[in-house]
């Protein structure tokens, strides 16, 4: 019985570092979708991009300034953080994979769907 319950309780750890491992927790990409065409790209995307403790301080950031100093962006977030809502976060973007589409779509790599896409990137923006 106990050894069972050690042995479960292993396994859901070593499955949360996998997850922590192998999926952004800001937008919800896997290392896979980097690491696709570009060796290393991950590393840089959760240490640089989506670093989970920039956001953090970002969030501080805003509960210590005075709301009447914020700027639009900051406004924005912190609407959406009282709100509870998560329309703030990147879900399912990065800028690396973001630049590499539009790169993609100017050199004619990958066909109309890639152009599309990035012309939809490109509107978003």
């Amino acid at each position: 019985m106990i050894i069972d319950t050690f042995s479960s309780l292993r396994e859901r750890a070593n499955e949360k570092r996998h997850l922590m491992e192998n999926k952004c927790t800001v937008c919800g990409l896997t290392r896979q979708e980097f690491e696709r065409n570009e060796p290393g790209a991950w590393r840089t995307h959760y240490k640089q991009e989506h670093n989970l403790w920039a956001y953090y301080f970002f969030l501080v950031h805003l509960r210590t300034r005075p709301p009447t100093e914020y700027t639009g962006l900051e406004d924005f977030v912190a609407e959406c953080v009282d709100a509870k809502s998560l329309a703030w976060l990147p879900r399912h973007r990065a800028l690396a994979l973001d630049k590499r589409m539009l790169a993609d779509a100017g050199r004619g790599v990958g066909g109309e769907g890639l152009v599309q896409r990035a012309g939809k990137v490109a509107k978003d923006r």
